[in-house]
């Protein structure tokens, strides 16, 4: 009688075979180094010792490569996965890093940048447009040039201590603050030197940056009238020298050259186009026109003109567009007027410039949402008085008046009527 079902042959159980037909589930002839399945396909064959642990030592043999010196395939390998070599070998996961021109960043370094971008970008300069180029253009320029990169982290210390001024870590914060002011110059005078020795092939992102790094230093450098120390260069001063640094740098590729760049509105002078005669307090005009031609302030009395008629524009500036962004930013950029000669002759402490000067503080003392400018305007006035003496008290009435004031509405009022 035949069987209405085929008996399936009898055959023995592979247990010795290799990874990749247990695997595939198909029987292994246990061939080595390579059985003739894994031989027919081109394959990648691998035998396993038992995973019984062994009586002497207790440990799990490891897998045992084959011949090709292939690792073990994984059981959920596939002839895609198995045919690529080296597809199973193990590898160290890249740490993930922030690459600079300082190289990676330390921590310190990162929670600076952090707070760069999170709390400093729109504290820096007026407007929208010049706030958002310090949030996306400038640290871009600051990870390709070393000297900008330690700027911005200057000032983001700087400013943290700003906010937190009774923090325990707050004399470490001016420690790191000035070690950061300390790498920014020494690295931007190496590539002055670097940009004018050879100023037809700068690189143009080297000079952008060195433009940019140029006023950012008025907020890294200046920001000292808070020591109290009486020796200290007036801020007012610093803000000349650095401007007539600027100068400088503008003078290797040429002013037009500034419009190509990604931070031209940083330095526009004024937004609007000012109708309203520019004016001049009385007292100002006859403070030059007293000049004696025996006077060593005679052969200044140009620019001691020059600045006046600059400072002639904020008057008239205020008449016309109020206390806005218009008037801070013709504020702000007041002191790029100053001549070398301006520069020198204040730096000299004569009362004439200085006296000039105070009034021009007063106008920054309206300068609404930078804190790196809380405070200087009644203290530079107040030095400049002890500078000047009794002698030249009647000129600096309105100004030392503005340190007595502290509505903005009341300040204007004063210098309009």
């Amino acid at each position: 009688m035949t069987s209405d079902f085929v008996t399936k042959r009898p055959h023995k159980k592979s247990r010795a075979g290799c990874q990749t037909c247990k695997t595939k589930k198909v029987k292994c002839d246990e061939v080595q180094p390579k059985c003739g399945f894994c031989e027919k396909r081109s394959l990648t064959c691998v035998y396993t010792k038992t995973t019984r642990q062994s009586p002497s030592t207790g440990q799990i043999p490891s897998p045992q490569p084959a011949e090709d010196g292939s690792n073990p395939s994984s059981p959920h390998s596939g002839d895609e996965f198995d045919d690529v070599p080296g597809f199973w070998d193990l590898v160290t996961i890249p740490r993930s890093t922030l690459n600079t021109a300082l190289g990676n960043l330390s921590p310190l370094d990162l929670r600076m940048m952090h707070h760069w971008s999170t709390a400093t970008w729109n504290t820096l300069a007026v407007g929208s447009e010049n706030s958002s180029i310090m949030l996306m253009h400038v640290p871009q320029l600051a990870f390709e040039n070393d000297f900008l990169l330690n700027c911005i982290l200057g000032i983001s210390s700087l400013h943290t201590e700003y906010l937190k001024p009774s923090a325990p870590d707050n004399a470490l914060q001016k420690r790191q603050t000035a070690i950061y002011r300390v790498k920014a110059l020494n690295g931007f005078r190496e590539s002055l030197t670097s940009l004018t020795r050879d100023s037809a092939g700068a690189n143009p992102l080297s000079w952008e940056a060195a433009l940019i790094m140029a006023i950012l230093l008025i907020i890294l450098c200046h920001k000292d009238h808070e020591t109290g120390d009486a020796e200290d260069e007036l801020s007012i001063l610093k803000w000349l020298v650095l401007y007539r640094g600027l100068a400088s740098i503008f003078g290797v590729k040429g002013y037009k050259e500034v419009f190509k760049t990604g931070v031209y509105p940083i330095f526009r002078r004024e937004i609007k186009i000012l109708y309203t005669t520019p004016v001049i307090p009385r007292h100002l005009l006859k403070l030059v026109e007293e000049i004696s031609p025996m006077e060593p302030d005679f052969e200044c009395l140009e620019s001691y003109c020059k600045f006046l008629d600059a400072l002639s524009t904020l008057y008239a500036c205020l008449q016309q567009f109020g206390n806005g962004d218009e008037l801070w930013v013709r504020t702000i950029s007041l002191p790029s007027y100053g001549t070398q000669q301006f520069c020198n002759v204040s730096r000299e402490k004569r009362p004439r410039p200085l006296i000039i000067l105070a009034h021009f503080l007063v106008f920054l003392k309206l300068v609404n949402g930078l804190w790196w400018l809380d405070g200087m305007s009644d203290k530079e006035i107040k030095g400049i008085a002890e500078i000047v003496g009794e002698e030249w008290a009647p000129y600096m009435q309105i100004p030392l008046a503005a340190t007595r004031m502290s509505s903005k509405q009341e300040i204007i009022r004063m210098l309009l009527s």
